[in-house]
């Protein structure tokens, strides 16, 4: 590179205005290319050569559109047009082609060049390769939406489609199923093998719901995701509850139980599913998810290998269940318990030889609640703890006062959950000990 410089008797030199502007062309980042009004170059930076493949000699003279794929060349006509005119372009996202044909995003801010009356007489443009800024972007959106391990749709991506798929005018005709699904014994494999190996078995599973979900005869759109853990969720639309949606779902359900390999492992697992359909079952994203989970925690509950549709009894006892949680404690607070007393006879004499208690919820408005229904939702809230307590206590206390009174020593069996005992401490069992002890009953009774 040869730079002209003029030097002066009083000053330190200069550099010559044309040689400098040459200077800043050849050493800048961004591809500088001139062009006539007509479109064929006339000046090509070194940048230029770097982005494009193209020596500047080979593009001396030849046309803009060499740059441009079939579908994108009304652009520079269109650009050439702005720049006649005397305007700007600023910051068009396109894209431009490199000598061996692949497509390269770019940024182009094209200025018109003026002739010394004022008028345009060619152009400059700057192009900004956009290839790291939309990895960046992608990388961030993948971060986003995307699951880092089987690499499908995420929770977040999930609902906006959900959401969107719920917004389509032709929902009555067209309707649109959910299908939420667990993987049984997941838990067992990472336990047993290690989170390595438990992650290989979501990747599999993944693959295969994907499959299943695109073979041949499945609705088209539909969309899989995984929201967490071994839960994974499919958007079905056009299936409205009937047999095309229980087909979709046992074939899923029969790719889950194949065996998976998993390195010198062989793993069996199955899975479980449930599912509700729009509008039938809602017309809310809300809705249609928590209809859905009420469905899979009922597959969960009956067992096996299975799957469950949303229905009206579900709802019912779901409601059920919510206010009997909500209204639990209260219970306790209450006094709403009771203890009802088992005679235990012997097959000797036909004599009672002891009693067990039996705990019972007496509802205000529900009446007797059965203990299967209440007992789980006190184990599930840690309430078990207290309800276990009192019902020591009150058998305890029933002891010494039929002892008092009938002159009778009668053993009450008193039943502990597990949930209970793996919660108490070893202060508490001796409390209840103390208890005994301090009661008056003999031992043994």
């Amino acid at each position: 590179m040869k730079i002209g410089i003029a030097t002066t008797v009083d000053g330190p030199p200069t550099v010559d205005a044309a040689d400098h502007l040459r200077v800043l062309l050849e050493c800048s980042n961004d591809a500088i290319i001139a062009s006539s009004l007509e479109g064929l170059v006339n000046g090509w930076n070194p940048a230029a050569e770097r982005l494009f493949g193209y020596s500047s000699a080979a593009m001396t003279g030849r046309p803009l559109g060499l740059l441009c794929a079939a579908d994108r060349q009304d652009e520079v006509e269109l650009i050439l047009d702005v720049i006649r005119g005397g305007q700007r372009v600023e910051k068009f996202q396109t894209e431009r082609l490199h000598s061996c044909g692949k497509a390269i995003p770019v940024s182009l801010t094209v200025a018109p060049i003026h002739g010394s009356d004022g008028t345009p007489i060619g152009t400059s443009t700057i192009v900004r390769d956009l290839t790291h800024e939309q990895h960046a972007q992608t990388k961030l959106w993948e971060e986003q939406f995307l699951d880092g391990l089987t690499r499908l749709p995420n929770r977040r991506l999930f609902n906006d489609k959900l959401h969107v798929a719920l917004g389509r005018e032709d929902l009555e005709s067209a309707p649109l199923a959910l299908l939420m699904l667990n993987i049984d014994r997941f838990q067992e494999v990472n336990e047993a093998l290690g989170d390595t190996y438990g992650d290989h078995l979501l990747i599999q599973a993944g693959s295969r719901i994907q499959a299943c979900s695109q073979a041949a005869g499945a609705p088209p759109g539909v969309v899989m995701a995984r929201l967490s853990g071994d839960e994974f969720a499919l958007l079905l639309p056009g299936l409205d509850g009937g047999p095309r949606l229980q087909e979709a779902v046992a074939c899923v359900l029969d790719h889950l139980r194949q065996p998976f390999r998993i390195a010198e492992h062989e793993v069996t697992v199955s899975a479980r599913a449930g599912f509700a359909v729009a509008p039938r079952d809602g017309i809310t994203p809300e809705e249609l998810r928590m209809h859905a989970e009420m469905a899979l925690r009922e597959a969960r509950r009956l067992g096996g290998d299975r799957w469950q549709a949303f229905t009206e009894e579900l709802r019912r006892a779901a409601s059920r269940r919510a206010r009997l949680q909500a209204e639990l404690r209260q219970a306790l607070e209450l006094q709403q318990f009771e203890l009802h007393y088992q005679p235990i006879l012997s097959l000797r004499d036909g004599s009672l030889c002891r009693c067990e208690a039996l705990l019972r919820w007496c509802h205000p408005e529900l009446g007797m609640v059965p203990p299967a229904e209440f007992i789980p939702l006190a184990e599930e809230s840690g309430l078990i703890r207290q309800i276990g307590h009192w019902v020591f206590c009150t058998a305890l206390a029933q002891a010494v006062s039929w002892r008092r009174h009938l002159r009778a020593d009668i053993q009450i069996a008193v039943n502990l959950s597990p949930v209970q005992l793996a919660m108490a401490h070893s202060r508490e069992i001796d409390e209840w000990a103390q208890l005994v002890r301090a009661s008056g009953l003999p031992r043994g009774a």
